[in-house]
């Protein structure tokens, strides 16, 4: 499996997270007809580690969500899921909020590895 599989299993498989936004997690762009809350996320960079087939890789995660509060709670569950994984480290980004969509979003990189 690869790190972006991992993540995406990881974030559908959390009972707290995929409580709040059910399967709604994107790669790059979320569908025409959103239902928020939902995350996209983009994969901004992989690195080999060594010979060893392993990488690390840098994913943006673009939270979504009406409120601000249901912003916030699909972060802090995230950030739950991160420490409770242990080849992932939670970097949090800024507070945005879109006029034009009406929406919160909240960035947040992850940085996985698949090392053994």
């Amino acid at each position: 499996m690869t790190v972006e599989t991992d993540m995406y299993t990881a974030l559908t498989d959390d009972s707290t997270i995929s409580g709040i936004i059910s399967d709604r997690v994107y790669p790059a762009i979320s569908p025409d007809n959103r239902t928020y809350p939902l995350i996209v996320y983009n994969v901004v960079s992989t690195v080999p580690i060594g010979s060893s087939g392993c990488t690390r890789a840098r994913i943006q995660l673009d939270i979504y969500a009406g409120t601000y509060a249901v912003v916030k709670s699909i972060r802090d569950a995230l950030q739950v899921l991160a420490d409770a994984t242990g080849n992932w480290t939670y970097v949090e980004g800024p507070d945005d909020y879109e006029d034009g969509e009406e929406v919160y979003r909240q960035v947040v990189d992850l940085i996985i590895s698949n090392e053994v």
